[in-house]
């Protein structure tokens, strides 16, 4: 899954004195069944708002059911999630350096995310396969609106040498603390 081309994208984005250690683009798959847990919640949510509609079309106003058409939209954009999250992961490139951990997106729009040792928290390595490819987290999501947030956290999804990434990980946290 390297692309060797990914190379000068990655390194226009490092500071001055920072060294890249690894780069990988994620699995499209993996990233998607990261987002199945929102796509079951937006089936019911979507379910939920056609019958609300249904019902509330057997009212004498017949403007009524119009105001279940947000809900409908957006139960169906959260079914929609993990095809939405294929898209992303193709124009994703995750990278450590000596200083942090980035992710860098082209697709809806070009953004670069970093994550420093204070970010990180919680890292965790699953959903492995024989290859050694797998998931490594690294942080949660944090959100300002609710605890409870249902989006999967901050994490490489469905990269090859899954142990390597966590071992550098593991080395960038503990080089902050030498």
């Amino acid at each position: 899954m390297r692309n060797t081309n990914d190379y000068p994208t990655v390194t226009r984005e490092l500071h001055d004195g920072e060294e890249l250690v690894w780069h990988d683009r994620p699995s499209p798959g993996a990233v998607a069944r990261a987002w199945l847990v929102v796509s079951l919640f937006g089936m019911f949510y979507f379910g939920f708002s056609v019958f609300w509609i249904t019902g509330a079309a057997q009212s004498d106003d017949p403007l009524f059911p119009l105001f279940g058409i947000p809900f409908v939209l957006i139960g169906f954009s959260l079914v929609g999630a993990p095809l939405w999250q294929i898209f992303v992961a193709k124009g994703t490139i995750y990278a450590i350096t000596d200083k942090r951990i980035v992710i860098l997106r082209s697709f809806p729009w070009h953004k670069v995310l970093s994550f420093y040792v204070d970010d990180l928290d919680n890292l965790e390595r699953k959903w492995m396969k024989g290859d050694g490819s797998g998931t490594v987290m690294f942080a949660k999501r944090k959100s300002s609106s609710r605890n409870n947030d249902i989006r999967p956290g901050w994490g490489f999804y469905g990269v090859n040498e899954a142990k390597r990434v966590e071992g550098e990980i593991l080395k960038l946290k503990e080089g902050a603390k030498a």
